[in-house]
């Protein structure tokens, strides 16, 4: 019967149907699986994807999903995603650990390729999101995924869907601990994680390459939003995660990938040095900490600085901190840019420069600042974002 009807009319009944009955039809008969899997227009797909409803892959901002067109395999992806990581607690344990880390990574994909102009990738994020145990029981979080950066980049920018109802649920104070033991830990810093919020992980090829170590950037995030009622908070969740959200991105200078020129916020939350040495004092041989009797003397500042792109830089002016990293991205070139205090300029003087240095991007999307920081511009302050987490700190451009 099927091999009667043209082609294209089988595709535009197939449009009204779920994936699932679309993968359930392609078992019916070789016709109907060659039909489904085997041709390689695209339709058929991409009619499936818009109706879930999926953002355009034409509309992402990330190159190489907008260039791919390949509708088939990324469906296949997010369906697959969404079973895995709506699993049991018990069923994701006999589930092999690369099929769980790849569906993770397949959501951070989602996210990092969801265009800010009425997405629509997020209502499907948030349900699936949702659905799964890893973000409404934080007791059980699997230890067999505490190693799965995808996992961790994802709770990082979703603070809305985990987070915020966990605190409110009175579990804030045991998740700003957590946070507070490891972002303290001297021991997490070291040549081996370049002093600050990153790790080496092998490519494709072997080669270990530098990359952003989302559990620790997520537990920065903890302590941040969890720091006192009296703080405002930055923006936050999906809606503010998806790249180029950020105030006037779209009327970025063409070079400024990164979307670096504007006004940024820049928040500190550091920890009283005798605390910290205090804390530090009782870590065993494998660096772990011990509960702090004491109370965790913090502080929070905040800091307005309106960055730019020098474009044509002085032959005295320092902007080579360190050579381009070997995963760096060649088809986003390297960015000079400067900080200006706010307080200066906002009484209209030329501003005082408080931060100078270069913006790489990584292959795997990642963002890599690194800036020496005044007043002698001798301290090397690092900060890794991914595309979508630009709207966590900027604000917008200067007037």
């Amino acid at each position: 019967m099927i091999g009667t009807l043209p082609t294209e009319l089988v595709q535009q009944i197939l449009v009204f149907c779920q994936p699932k009955d679309v993968a359930a039809f392609s078992q019916t008969c070789r016709q109907s699986r060659a039909l489904i899997y085997e041709s390689e227009d695209q339709f058929l797909w991409r009619e499936l994807s818009l109706a879930v409803p999926f953002d355009d892959l034409t509309d992402s901002p990330d190159q190489d999903m907008k260039s791919s067109g390949d509708w088939k395999t990324e469906l296949q992806a997010r369906i697959r995603a969404e079973m895995l990581v709506t699993l049991s607690y018990e069923d994701m344990r006999t589930r092999d650990h690369d099929s769980i880390s790849n569906a993770f990574d397949t959501l951070t994909r989602v996210l990092n390729s969801t265009p800010s102009d009425e997405p629509k990738n997020l209502r499907w994020l948030a349900s699936t999101a949702t659905r799964s145990f890893v973000f409404n029981d934080y007791d059980r979080f699997p230890r067999f995924l505490s190693n799965t950066q995808p996992l961790h980049q994802l709770l990082a920018l979703s603070w809305d869907l985990w987070g915020l109802s966990m605190s409110n649920n009175g579990l804030g104070e045991r998740i700003l601990d957590d946070a507070r033991y490891f972002v303290y830990n001297l021991s997490k810093y070291s040549a081996k994680s370049n002093w600050g919020a990153f790790c080496w992980t092998s490519s494709e090829g072997g080669t270990p390459i530098f990359a952003a170590n989302w559990e620790h950037i997520k537990h920065c995030v903890a302590i941040l939003l969890l720091h006192g009622e009296d703080v405002e908070l930055p923006p936050y969740g999906l809606r503010n995660a998806v790249a180029y959200s950020a105030p006037d991105s779209h009327s970025r200078a063409s070079d400024d990938w990164a979307g670096v020129e504007g006004v940024w916020l820049r928040d500190v939350c550091f920890l009283d040095y005798t605390t910290l040495f205090d804390l530090n004092s009782t870590a065993d041989e494998y660096g772990n900490l011990s509960p702090y009797a004491g109370e965790f003397l913090e502080g929070f500042t905040r800091f307005q600085v309106v960055m730019k792109i020098v474009r044509d830089p002085k032959p005295e002016e320092r902007f080579v901190i360190s050579p381009p990293p070997l995963n760096a991205d060649k088809r986003y070139p390297r960015l000079n840019v400067i900080g200006l205090g706010m307080s200066e300029l906002s009484l209209g003087q030329e501003g005082e420069t408080v931060l100078r240095g270069h913006v790489d991007r990584l292959v795997d999307g990642s963002i890599l600042w690194t800036n020496l920081s005044a007043p002698n511009l001798g301290n090397w302050l690092y900060v890794v974002t991914s595309p979508t987490t630009i709207a966590i700190l900027k604000r917008g451009k200067h007037p």
